[in-house]
């Protein structure tokens, strides 16, 4: 009978007596359960009832016995449910007790065992080089042979059924070969270091062919460690790049087709590492290393695709980025070179992760390829234009598989990454900007459509060949970031960033370029456009566009047509096309229906108010005519347009409603405004006559005269539209201007003038007072 076949009827006798011992185990457990419980479950069967007389028989029956009563079935207590629970818990733990007893005791002992049998040769062979027993060509000898002797032992042992002790025995005697070998050529130089090498190959050859004959994964790996660590081990650093290149090509490659054919992962992760890290020790030709790198990781992330290995492909991607990123200067690749071995990298990455729907990978391969790039320095076009193709790939994979999240990640880091990078690069000016509007543009273009209400959640993808989820860590990761960010907020992200980024970068750039006179006018075409394109989109947009998306996309165009004139204008002026803006999206707002115009509406009348006042205390010409200059005609221009938007959003048809709420604040705030205008106008008008103090008084009562022609105006519009909130301000104003005559500008006059204000005063207050007993009396004549 075969090797193989023998050990595989031990390992399923053995598991078959286990099982048959648990088996024993519950059966007894439950005959004592229903022996216990028998007595008290059984019901005694009822007696027959005594037959009842017929009053007439017509035919006898024969006598026959009554039919047994059906007996009910015992109902086993729920006690009997749960110390069967109880038994099955404690059977569980008896087997994991047992598991790690059997682990301890096989492995654990077993690996201490090999350790100080392997010190104890140490320590003699140590005494014994001390002392002068042996001399080199000895030790190398007695290392060599006493290895074959523990190979074959361990071989044998393994055939007679204790397979885990006889394969790290064996293991351990192709470690003393492998290190007599190591020891012969390069320290007491036996051997040449071509041929020590070769033996050393051989030795791990034979390992790993010993390791598949018996099925072992880790003996294998032992093996391809060994490999790895050859040529570092003897120092060779007089190998050409191509041998070194050549030799852990074709190590990691087998590694990589044997943990495919055998399903072996760890293996394939053995490969990726040590396939990686080595490179690093190689210094020399630039091409060899990049065209070596791409290969090797397109190789292991083909290979963790087919198998399922998520967590092979992001360390395949990791270790690939790192070992460019670290290997980059040491092998001087220049900066167009390494961005063309970037894109390979990221172009396996990004394939993959499309196939495989890998989240995680995607998020690897945009983190690599922007942050690998960054050190570099030169060649401006070709960092952009890989930037440029880095954004256009993850942004389609993104929106292919609604992956939010990895839009997010490949907007911030491509942005943040060409903004640190410009002057590395030496990208300033006009190219700098140009290559913000080609990010820009990618990521409008990956985003038009996209409604994030319609993000489906992460789905774990099929499970593997060896029955394991192979992607619940990146289904982990993004539903962390989902939680934390949310759909939504990443989907306004996604859109809104851009488009501010490349308005910043744009205006930057333009500073260093033969433009910079024309910076102003540029930024605000450019703003009116890019508002227009967002517009465009809330008009022209897809049919899967929600209503919400359509808001913030509305928001976002106006938001645009609010700050471009800020880069073109100040003062007066800024305020003045404000105001124009404002009253265009009104009347757009009102005709269209629109309440997102309408709310741009009110933010430009609001920024118009702002610009206008904060200018008119510094920046106003000392000769301004009051009430008729041009800063009066704005002041007054805005408090119209706030009462004007007021008065139209009533008019509206099915208003927000935001709009129904704020609009008795606005018209207040346009009241207000109004009545500054016309004070602060008679005092500037009285300021332009000169002579001091001569007009002081008549300055006075003419304020007190508007205020009280003011209070009126309002009443009588109070009245008219049959407003209380517009009765009770004029209420109120009236009031106040009464006080100011009475407390300030009476006692500045003389005796007939006073008699005259107070007649005057008392006219305008007993008309007021007439007009609300009026409106009273006719309130009562409409009571019923």
């Amino acid at each position: 009978m075969p090797d193989d076949e023998h050990d595989h009827l031990i390992k399923r006798l053995e598991e078959l007596e286990r099982q048959s011992t648990q088996l024993d185990f519950e059966l007894r457990r439950l005959r004592h359960d229903l022996l216990r419980y028998k007595s008290a479950a059984a019901v005694p069967p009822a007696a027959p009832a005594p037959p009842t007389p017929e009053v007439e028989e017509v035919v006898a029956p024969e006598p026959t016995a009554p039919p047994p009563a059906p007996v009910a079935k015992p109902e086993v207590p729920r006690v009997v449910e749960q110390e069967s629970v109880q038994a099955q818990a404690e059977a569980g733990k008896k087997r994991e007790a047992i598991d790690v007893e059997f682990w301890l005791g096989g492995r654990g002992l077993l690996l201490i065992g090999v350790a100080a049998l392997v010190l104890a040769v140490g320590f003699f062979v140590k005494e014994a080089i001390e002392r002068g027993w042996i001399g080199p060509l000895i030790r190398v000898l007695l290392g060599a042979g006493v290895g074959i002797v523990a190979v074959v032992v361990g071989d044998q042992i393994r055939a007679r059924g204790y397979r885990i002790y006889g394969l790290w025995l064996a293991a351990g005697g192709f470690s003393a070969i492998y290190l007599s070998l190591w020891a012969g050529a390069l320290l007491y130089a036996l051997l040449p270091t071509g041929v020590g090498f070769a033996l050393m190959v051989v030795v791990v050859a034979a390992a790993a062919t010993l390791g598949l004959l018996r099925d072992s994964e880790s003996f294998v790996a032992l093996a391809a460690v060994g490999g790895y660590l050859a040529p570092v081990l003897l120092q060779m650093e007089s190998a050409s790049v191509l041998f070194s290149l050549g030799y852990l090509g074709l190590l990691s490659g087998t590694g990589l087709w044997l943990a495919y054919r055998a399903g072996w992962r760890y293996l394939a992760a053995v490969a990726v590492i040590g396939g990686t890290v080595m490179a690093l020790l190689s210094g020399g030709s630039p091409h060899l290393h990049g065209t070596y790198l791409a290969l090797l990781v397109a190789g292991a992330l083909v290979t963790a695709e087919r198998r399922r290995w998520a967590g092979v492909a992001i360390l395949a991607a990791v270790f690939g980025w790192l070992t460019l990123l670290l290997g980059s200067s040491t092998w001087e690749i220049n900066a167009v070179s390494l961005c063309a071995y970037a894109a390979a990298l990221a172009a396996a990455g990004l394939g993959i992760a499309a196939r495989a729907g890998w989240a995680g990978l995607g998020a690897i391969t945009v983190a690599g390829g922007t942050l690998g790039i960054l050190s570099n320095v030169g060649a401006p076009d070709a960092h952009g234009i890989f930037l440029l193709a880095l954004a256009a790939a993850a942004l389609i994979l993104a929106r292919r598989e609604r992956w939010l999240e990895i839009a997010l990640l490949t907007i911030v880091l491509t942005w943040v990454v060409l903004w640190l990078g410009r002057d590395g690069w030496n990208m300033l000016g006009l190219q700098f900007s140009l290559y913000a509007g080609g990010l820009w543009l990618i990521s409008l273009v990956a985003s038009l459509g996209l409604d994030v209400s319609d993000i489906r959640p992460a789905e774990r993808s099929e499970e593997s060949d060896e029955g394991e989820g192979s992607t619940a860590g990146e289904v982990d990761l993004i539903e962390a970031v989902r939680t934390l960010i949310g759909p939504q907020a990443s989907g306004v992200l996604v859109t809104v960033l851009p488009p501010w980024l490349f308005y910043l970068y744009a205006m930057v750039g333009l500073e260093d370029s033969a433009y910079a006179e024309s910076r102003g006018a540029i930024g605000f075409g450019l703003g009116l456009v890019i508002g227009c394109v967002y517009l465009a989109q809330t008009v022209w947009g897809t049919k899967n566009l929600r209503a919400t998306r359509l808001t913030w996309l509305a928001g976002l165009g106006y938001a645009f047509w609010l700050v471009a004139p800020s880069l073109h204008w100040e003062g007066v002026v800024l305020a003045r096309v404000w105001l124009l803006e404002g009253l265009a999206l009104l009347a757009a707002g009102v005709l269209l229906r629109t309440v997102e115009a309408r709310a741009a509406s009110l933010a430009a009348f609001v920024l118009a108010a702002m610009s206008y006042y904060g200018a008119a205390v510094i920046d106003r010409p000392e000769l301004d005519a009051a009430f008729v200059g041009g800063w009066a005609l704005t002041a007054l221009a805005v408090a119209v347009g706030l009462a004007v938007w007021g008065v139209a959003v009533e008019r509206v048809e099915g208003p927000a409603p935001w709009e129904s709420g704020i609009r008795p604040i606005v018209l207040l705030a346009a009241a207000v405004m109004f009545l500054g205008w016309g004070t602060v106008e008679i005092q500037r008008f009285f300021e332009l006559l000169g002579e001091g103090d001569r007009w002081n008084l008549a300055r006075d009562l003419s304020i007190s005269g508007f205020w009280m022609a003011y209070a009126a105006g309002l009443l009588a519009v109070g009245f008219w539209l049959g407003r209380a909130p517009v009765r009770w301000a004029g209420l109120g104003m009236a009031l106040l201007a009464a006080g100011k005559v009475f407390l300030y500008d009476l006692s500045q006059l003389s005796q007939l003038y006073r008699i005259f204000s107070f007649v005057a005063l008392a006219i305008v207050l007993l008309a007021l007072s007439f007009r609300y007993q009026k409106l009273r009396g006719a309130d009562k004549e409409a009571e019923p």
